[in-house]
């Protein structure tokens, strides 16, 4: 860098030319500074080297916009100077040279720049002050053309005094659409690019680059859609369409309506809808003339035909909101938004392409009236097709009266008036809830708008609007304050951008997506036939029939109030630690063992005891009740110490035996002052989380379990059967803490989720105390498991225990597979292997654990045959899509190829040859 800096070798040549330098250059303006006696070099171009001040405006007759260095004699460093301060001016219509016809002088035949009229420029590097002079050959062509011809954009179209070169509106287009950058920042960019000292003093442009930025993009997109601005332009004539997804008689295959009905899923569109409150419009007024460019034409929906159907179904619908039956949603006025315009709702396909007419303005909050209009009109060229895919946030609400509010919505006299509509006959639409949102609904909606579940949803996550979001929030902070007008034309242009870039890696997308998606095919497969191996073709059979019953009537929203999952387990098929120690004892009783199953029995009575007693402690200890609650409390207390007694007895005479015979054996242990109990013993878990303060147990306790004994007790044979029966039963325990622990987790996060949703001391505070006994309880969740886990660590379980792993605080999130235990990714997930051989489910005697155990198996099979479903027809839909993409494509090319011909005939060569680019 300072080797840039370095002055002139030579100060008495130019080392360009040759020539003399001499003071007092005939050809310099008048009006400008005397510089002739010292070298110039160009700052931006890369290899400059110094030359006289002839030299450097001839080399830069086609770049007169440069920034041009001088030596300074007197204070020997680089000086800004202008090219128009050495003589030179911006000529157009002559490649560079002046007009023929303009004034010059007569000495020299130099032009007269004093007629030339000076603009302010705005170029990549700056602002700057040039002389420009118009060509006045006949025809004479307007100031505007001439400009826009050599590469500038006026500000306005009879006689410009700004213009920006197409270099600078496309790097701050492309800056907005990429970064979101605000003109206003990158005007105070290039006033500092001109002067980094007093910035102030350089003259602000803003309003003329912000109205030359709007029409320049707006023409951009015209000639890129191949429509000529300033006619009328028919609805979504400025939208990009995706390519890929089925418009009949377009790029679809021939004879795809007799396609197999197995295969319904290869000719569907497959939408998201979604509101933004980001995208919301500032309050100021603003001028009711005030349209956009691409008013009807863009991504937008048409603004009249909009207004009249949402106003007539204000007025004809009830203004009460519909009741809901799942969570309380931010949405369709179950929210606090409003305002002038409140937000947007878009519709995406499955492609993530904004769909043209797809998106609307809110106001004054989201109502179904908005969403049904935006969805009829973004779905008006795929009426003819026989099924819709739409996923939407709350689409368990919005499709019950769906079909009841097109009717009253688009009646024949209200078709008639639309310009933009011409059917509201909707196909067969299948709804569902993105896979993000579904952990928010209730149960019974998780079940039924399961995109995992759902037939033809082709494993989409239904999504798109929430990738979308997040590209495109940060441009609301350009938005809000805008006219009406200019934001639609912004949003409009900024929709159009993210669907070109779409496009362009569409073919990409497919070949990184395919073989991904051809390879969890292939394992889902041979996962699902490993599984029914073990099953049995009569069970699966039986299966498949429930499987198809389903499939029929969870399209039908009219079927859902009866509907039982399939792919949940029934909630009272589970096994607790008494159903556990019931079949130890039965099974023993069958082997003619009575004694084991007398131990089973005194195991889980000396646990329930223990809860018991722990329970019972607390409310003693914390008794503050009236004398009827005191007699209540003392019969519980006589109740408990009966069942006590009648342990002891059992216990002196089924455990004491095992334990005085390992006692024969064991050598007692000097270091262990408690033996032959555990050294160290730690707090015993208890049945109620709430009890899990209260104090352990002492050391001498005589109806000691198996786990309080110490090690060498334990692995003594004689305490074989009890320790295993203990283990059995404490896995059950820990069961059932898991269980509490997610039924808590879950609750919380509802609850979590319905704070954020309000506002308000009122709400806040009984809210927050709520919340943080909900903490308290799951915090006693997380303790009593743990505690029982390090119990069966103690009974011989494996540290590595699959069932039972060590439980982090990380892992305590609500959600997901029971439907609560599912998460993001799970389809994409193969099973273990130790779940690919069920077989040992028919082997159990247990009826009882047998139908637990079947119900169990019954859920994984559906599971995995829904996601084999899923992942067949995403196969199988993608590769019909790279075919419409193939066919679309032809099409646009045949189409721009047909408008180049005409151009070229029409004598519009330039056109004709952007056509065929």
């Amino acid at each position: 860098l300072d080797d840039r800096e370095q002055p002139p070798p030579c100060l008495d040549k130019c080392p360009a030319c040759r020539r003399d330098l001499v003071p007092g250059d005939a050809h310099l303006r008048p009006e400008g500074p005397q510089l002739s006696d010292t070298l110039y070099k160009c700052q931006d171009c890369p290899l400059a080297s110094p030359m006289c001040r002839d030299c450097v405006v001839r080399d830069h007759r086609t770049r007169p916009l440069d920034r041009i260095r001088r030596w300074r004699l007197d204070a020997k460093f680089w000086d800004k100077v202008s090219l128009a301060a050495l003589g030179h001016a911006i000529y157009l219509g002559h490649n560079g040279s002046c007009c023929p016809l303009f004034p010059r002088h007569h000495t020299n035949q130099t032009p007269l720049l004093s007629y030339a009229r000076s603009m302010g420029i705005f170029h990549e590097h700056g602002l700057v002050e040039m002389p420009v002079v118009f060509c006045r050959c006949l025809p004479r062509a307007s100031d505007a053309q001439q400009l826009i011809t050599s590469g500038f954009w006026p500000a306005t179209w009879h006689t410009p005094t700004t213009a920006t070169t197409l270099t600078a509106l496309d790097a701050f287009h492309g800056l907005s659409m990429q970064a979101h950058v605000n003109l206003h920042d990158y005007v105070q960019h290039l006033k500092q690019m001109t002067d980094g000292v007093l910035t102030d003093d350089v003259k602000d442009r803003y309003s003329q680059l912000n109205h030359s930025v709007r029409q320049y993009v707006f023409v951009k997109t015209c000639r890129r859609q191949g429509v000529i601005a300033g006619q009328k332009l028919p609805p979504k004539s400025l939208a990009a369409e995706c390519p890929a997804c089925p418009k009949p008689n377009v790029n679809t295959r021939k004879g795809w309506e007799h396609r197999d009905e197995n295969l319904k899923h290869m000719d569907t569109v497959g939408t998201t809808m979604d509101g933004n409150y980001h995208m919301s419009g500032g309050g100021k007024e603003t001028d009711e003339k005030d349209q956009a460019f691409s008013e009807d034409a863009g991504a937008f929906c048409h603004q009249g035909d909009a207004a009249k159907v949402v106003s007539r179904a204000e007025k004809t619908q009830s203004k009460h909101k519909e009741q809901t039956t799942c969570s309380n949603f931010g949405a369709m006025n179950y929210g606090k938004y409003n305002g002038k315009i409140s937000g947007i709702v878009a519709v995406l396909c499955r492609h993530g392409i904004v769909l043209p007419g797809g998106v609307i303005d809110l106001h004054n909050g989201e109502r179904f009236a908005y969403v049904d209009f935006v969805f009829t009109s973004a779905m008006q060229p795929h009426m003819d097709l026989k099924l819709f895919i739409a996923t939407y946030d709350i689409m368990c609400q919005y499709i019950i009266r769906f079909a009841i509010r097109i009717d009253e919505e688009f009646s024949d006299e209200t078709l008639a008036e639309l310009e933009s509509i011409t059917s509201a006959d909707f196909p067969q639409i299948i709804g569902g809830v993105g896979k993000y949102h579904l952990s928010m609904h209730v149960k019974s909606c998780r079940e039924k708008f399961s995109m995992n579940h759902l037939p033809c949803a082709c494993m989409d996550d239904g999504e798109d609007c929430e990738r979308l979001w997040g590209l495109i929030n940060a441009m609301s902070r350009r938005t809000k304050e805008m006219t009406a007008g200019h934001r639609r034309d912004v949003l409009n242009d900024l929709f159009y951008h993210q669907n070109v870039r779409r496009m362009h890696a569409m073919v990409a997308t497919f070949m990184h997506k395919l073989p991904e998606a051809e390879e969890q095919l292939k394992d889902h497969v041979e996962y699902l036939a490993t599984i029914e191996r073990t099953i049995g073709c009569k069970m699966i059979d039986q299966w498949k029939e429930l499987e198809a019953g389903w499939k029929k009537k969870v399209v039908d929203i009219k079927e859902h109030a009866d509907l039982v999952s399939p792919y949940e387990p029934r909630t009272e098929i589970t096994l607790t630690s008494k159903q556990i120690a019931d079949h130890l004892c039965e099974e023993r009783k069958a082997h003619g063992d009575r004694i084991g199953a007398a131990l089973a029995v005194l195991i889980h009575d000396l646990l329930d005891l223990e809860g018991e007693r722990a329970k019972m402690q607390t409310e003693i200890e914390n008794f503050r009740g009236n004398e009827r609650e005191r007699s209540g409390l003392a019969a519980r207390i006589t109740d408990f110490v009966k069942r006590a007694e009648d342990a002891r007895d059992r216990y002196e005479r089924y455990l004491q035996p095992c334990v005085d015979e390992a006692l024969l054996d064991v050598p007692t242990d000097p270091l262990n002052q408690h033996f032959p109990l555990r050294a160290g013993l730690p707090a015993r878990e208890t049945k109620n989380p709430a009890a899990t303060s209260t104090p352990p147990p002492e050391h001498g306790m005589s109806l000691a379990l198996p786990s309080d004994y110490d090690d060498k007790i334990i692995q003594h044979a004689a305490m074989a059967t009890a320790t295993k029966y203990e283990r059995m039963i404490r896995e059950g325990c820990a069961n059932e803490a898991l269980d509490d622990l997610r039924l808590h987790l879950t609750t919380f996060a509802t609850m979590e989720d319905r704070r954020k949703r309000g506002s308000g001391v009122r709400f806040n505070t009984p809210m927050d105390k709520r919340m943080t006994k909900k903490k308290m309880v799951i915090a006693a969740a997380k303790v009593r498991y743990r505690q029982i886990r390090n119990t069966l660590l103690v009974l011989g379980m494996p540290e590595d225990d699959p069932n039972f792993k060590p439980l982090l605080d990380t892992d305590c999130k609500p959600f997901v597979l029971v439907i609560e235990e599912q998460r993001l990714g799970d389809s994409r997930r193969k099973p273990c292997w130790i779940w690919s051989d069920f077989s040992f489910v028919l082997k159990e005697d247990d009826q009882g654990v047998k139908e637990f155990l079947m119900d169990s198996l019954r859920v994984h099979w559906f599971r995995y045959s829904a996601l084999v479903a899923r992942w067949r027809e995403r196969v199988e839909t993608m590769r019909e899509d790279m075919f419409r993409t193939r066919n679309s494509y032809r099409i646009w090319r045949d189409k721009w190829q047909e408008r180049a011909e005409k151009r070229e005939k029409a004598g519009q060569l330039g056109a004709a040859a952007y056509a065929r680019r």
